[in-house]
């Protein structure tokens, strides 16, 4: 019995370690089986719909080898409503489908003896853009399980806990440079030259610098790393020291550069003009949920990141002159339970912090930074400018 109860005590800290060695000593005294029966007890699941009669699957996600969680094949649970479904304790990604309506991703966490209720608004396509995903309301684990002198000194972000949001839509790509001129172009010369950056003339590693030539002509200046790169019209960038990714098309590169008003600008713009009404930045919440889903994964995929997975240092082997932006959605396999790209790696994004008034937070880290920098539990604060 003090085994079964330090067991609950590991897996609330989430130590997987001590729990794993605790449910092992736990198996030695408990003959009968009652306890192991007792940790193992499902869930009871109910989930009904706006309209009625979706078909509903469920698929479970189970670590590889390599860190990643990895779903199992799907099963069949019938159409909603559904009463009373039972589910092992787990991570789970529920797709429901209905025709005339937009499939919903659903990703939930359950314990054991959990009653996990469900009402999930099945969107109509007009109500979701081309581009955008529908995350439904819904509960996930905020925060990091890491030891508390990285939690503290490294995330910057708060223990691990149940938190829920409303329902939300969020765009499956960064805000790219081509989203972003379009913006600019929307916008009298006056205006426009609010957000117009002067290229720096020394070699500052993140250099930005975006001017429209007297042709109307866009011109973008990026210097990534140690390489200044100018381009134009369609002319393409060129990482020459890389192996793979070596043309990027710069209007698909996440828009940088930018402070925290220009994007509140940007989304302001988006709504006033009738492209995506309701227009905003994502809070801390928000994005987060959409990174992980509903479980205490660290990375959008999983426990670890290894090269390849997203844009980061290792990726291209920690040569300078080759790190930089890629175009958006170049690596799927980081992909997030809800389909979202690049929240990991590539470029930071501007969130509205969720944690503490009038603070500026990026997250998803960028190219530059190391696999513990790109987590999805890991906060940095930067000046708003």
């Amino acid at each position: 019995d003090v085994l079964f109860e330090r067991a609950l005590i590991a897996e609330r800290d989430r130590r997987p370690q001590q729990l794993d060695d605790l449910l092992q000593r736990m198996a030695l005294y408990d003959l009968s089986g009652v306890r192991k029966q007792s940790w193992s007890a499902p869930a009871t699941f109910s989930l009904q719909t706006t309209p009625p009669g979706a078909r509903v699957t469920v698929a479970r996600y189970e670590r590889d080898p390599k860190g990643r969680r990895q779903l199992s094949p799907a099963r069949d649970l019938g159409l909603s409503p559904l009463l009373s479904a039972s589910l092992a304790p787990g991570s789970y990604l529920l797709t429901i489908s209905l025709p005339g309506a937009v499939d919903v991703r659903y990703p939930i966490s359950v314990t054991r003896g959990d009653n996990l209720s469900v009402s999930v608004d099945l969107p109509a396509p007009s109500q979701v853009p081309d581009g955008f995903v529908y995350v439904p309301p819904g509960r996930f684990l905020f925060g990091s399980s890491a030891d508390e002198t990285m939690r503290k000194s490294m995330l910057s972000t708060v223990p691990i806990h149940e938190v829920r949001t409303e329902g939300y839509l969020i765009a499956k790509y960064e805000t790219t440079f081509g989203d972003w001129l379009t913006f600019l172009s929307a916008l009298s010369p006056t205006d426009r030259a609010r957000y117009l950056v002067k290229p720096t003339t020394s070699a500052m590693p993140g250099a930005v610098g975006l001017a429209q030539l007297p042709s109307g002509e866009w011109e973008l200046t990026l210097q990534p790393t140690i390489k200044k790169f100018i381009v134009k019209g369609n002319q393409k960038i060129v990482y020459d020291s890389r192996k793979t990714n070596r043309e990027q098309d710069w209007h698909k590169l996440p828009v940088s550069g930018i402070t925290l008003q220009d994007a509140k600008d940007y989304a302001a713009w988006l709504d006033k003009s009738g492209k995506l009404p309701g227009a905003r930045l994502c809070t801390e919440f928000e994005w987060e949920r959409a990174a992980k889903g509903a479980d205490d994964r660290e990375w959008p995929h999983g426990d670890d990141i290894l090269a390849g997975d997203a844009n980061f240092d290792a990726t291209y082997n920690f040569d300078a002159p080759s790190m930089g932006p890629d175009e958006v959605g170049r690596f799927p396999l980081s992909q997030s339970p809800f389909g979202v790209h690049d929240l990991a790696g590539n470029a930071f994004e501007w969130t509205l912090s969720s944690l503490a008034k009038d603070e500026s937070s990026v997250r998803s880290s960028s190219y530059f930074f190391a696999a513990i920098v790109q987590r999805s539990t890991n906060r940095n604060t930067l000046d708003p400018s």
